[in-house]
């Protein structure tokens, strides 16, 4: 606790997603994929800028995913707002997620609903039963 000739800190954090990536574009699971930004993505984080600027909203700092899609996104609010460095923190980065990583929503459905199927008769055959 502090004393009251030193006030609380006060932090305001601010979490945005990237703008749209191909992997989003192509409606991929994108996992730890690295996949860039789409000219549309650049767009959205322009304009999100330009509304912070008009606005009034500023930053202290920025922290960013390694991943080219997030870090492109940040480095475009960055040089918007006059920030002068991007940390990167691969903490930020997404869940990786396997073999699904990269690949279209609609296979790894049909993937998930095999496996599953597959791990039911593996079962079923085998006689293994919980």
């Amino acid at each position: 606790m502090s004393s009251p000739a030193e006030p609380d800190k006060l932090f305001e954090i601010t979490i945005l997603r990237h703008g749209e990536s191909i992997g989003n574009f192509e409606n991929r699971l994108q996992g730890q994929m690295d996949y860039p930004l789409t000219e549309l993505g650049i767009r959205q984080a322009e304009a999100l800028a330009n509304r912070w600027i008009s606005s009034g909203i500023c930053f202290d700092h920025i922290i960013s995913s390694p991943l080219s899609r997030a870090y492109q996104t940040a480095t475009i609010i960055a040089e918007k707002l006059n920030i002068n460095q991007i940390e990167t923190d691969p903490l930020w980065m997404e869940r990786d997620m396997g073999v699904f990583s990269g690949q279209t929503f609609f296979f790894s459905m049909k993937l998930t609903i095999f496996l599953r199927t597959l791990s039911f008769y593996r079962y079923y055959i085998l006689g293994v039963y919980h």
